[in-house]
């Protein structure tokens, strides 16, 4: 679908091109990955994206504490989208793999640190 891939192509564009730790960098992945899901056509899976979409702009914002570098969630969500726009399901598939692998690493790395930071400061 055009108009789904619009959205994505929007949502990416907007991640790739503003301050990574900006709310607006986060929103942007947060509306990629919703667009995604909206894109599935399952309206199933799709009815849970508000839900989703809360946590994923937690888990984002505590994963850019420990990468906050563009470069180093950008190409993982380009080769999605990249895969999405050739109509290969197992590409992106394969590619959310790795996303969600790294995303893993960086939410531990990111609560290790805020979680450092708050002892330091005494935010608990």
């Amino acid at each position: 679908n055009e108009e789904v891939l619009a959205i994505i192509g929007r949502a990416f564009e907007a991640m790739a091109t503003t301050d990574p730790c900006s709310i607006e960098s986060i929103e942007a992945d947060v509306d990629f990955h919703q667009a995604i899901l909206a894109g599935t056509g399952n309206e199933f899976i799709a009815a849970f994206a508000p839900a989703i979409g809360t946590s994923l702009t937690v888990a984002f914002g505590v994963q850019r504490i420990a990468q906050p570098d563009q470069q180093h969630f950008v190409p993982q969500h380009r080769a999605i989208f990249d895969a999405i726009k050739r109509g290969d399901p197992d590409g992106a598939r394969a590619a959310f793999r790795t996303l969600l692998a790294q995303a893993e690493t960086d939410a531990m790395r990111g609560m290790q640190m805020k979680g450092e930071a708050d002892g330091r400061s005494g935010n608990r």
